[in-house]
């Protein structure tokens, strides 16, 4: 990069939208798109418009704030999962990881794009740790885990990144793959196969955000099928709340 090119990057990593996620992730996208536009304003625009649609995934300014007031006032765990999308739309994840734990039986599991979600695996005694993209989930995690005396713990990651991923027991993938794939072609597929651990749940939606059922069932599960990594088997699946859960269980030992 050269001078122009580096200060557009500064910018756009301390920039009041974007400061919050993970620089390298914001280096990469920049780094794309300027690979893509000669021109640097434009690149600078794509990035951006990426980047955008990247954080519309996490919980907005106004949700972090509820959720820091939440914890500060000792809420219970459920209160805070409320606040986001992902951990919102599956009230029954009691009985979700009570079926994994009693196929997979994990030690430590690790959660990729975790959003939220290791505070529902802390609340069950399992140790984890997280990784995410945004700082203010990782941050509200680690608060609330310290607090409760959880074995959780989160970092901030870049999952498209070449960073060698940590390896568990059990990895989640939760909602994940089909991200990633719109994002970039390829890396849903890519991450998958990436992915370090005997054990790996992956989950997709099976209606719109409207609530329309159009084929996503039938057509995540032959994405899957298409790109099981070699060696693997699917050890169950099901669906609850309008989400497929697939384990999936590498055989090569």
């Amino acid at each position: 990069m050269n001078e122009k090119e580096r200060d557009a990057l500064l910018k756009l990593q301390n920039s009041r939208n974007h400061k919050a996620l993970c620089p390298k992730a914001v280096e990469r996208v920049f780094l794309q798109a300027l690979a893509r536009y000669p021109c640097l304003k434009e690149a600078d625009k794509a990035a951006r418009d990426q980047l955008h649609q990247i954080a519309g995934a996490f919980l907005r300014t106004g949700e972090v704030k509820r959720a820091r007031n939440l914890l500060d006032r000792g809420a219970p765990v459920e209160a805070l999962l409320a606040l986001h999308a992902s951990t919102r739309e599956r009230p029954g994840w009691r009985e979700i990881y009570g079926r994994i734990f009693e196929k997979a039986a994990p030690a430590h599991v690790v959660d990729l794009a975790c959003g939220l979600n290791p505070l529902c695996l802390g609340a069950l005694g399992m140790p984890c740790l997280g990784l995410d993209l945004y700082a203010g989930a990782v941050e509200l995690v680690n608060a609330y885990a310290a607090r409760a005396g959880w074995p959780v713990r989160c970092e901030v990651w870049d999952l498209l990144g070449d960073r060698e991923l940590p390896g568990g027991d059990l990895v989640l993938m939760m909602k994940l793959l089909p991200v990633l794939e719109r994002q970039q072609s390829g890396a849903g597929a890519h991450l998958l196969a990436r992915a370090k651990g005997r054990h790996k749940l992956v989950s997709f939606p099976t209606r719109t955000l409207g609530g329309r059922n159009v084929g996503m069932e039938a057509h995540y599960e032959n994405w899957l099928m298409d790109h099981l990594p070699e060696g693997h088997r699917v050890r169950d699946r099901f669906v609850q709340n309008s989400e497929l859960f697939c384990l999936l269980e590498d055989t090569n030992g």
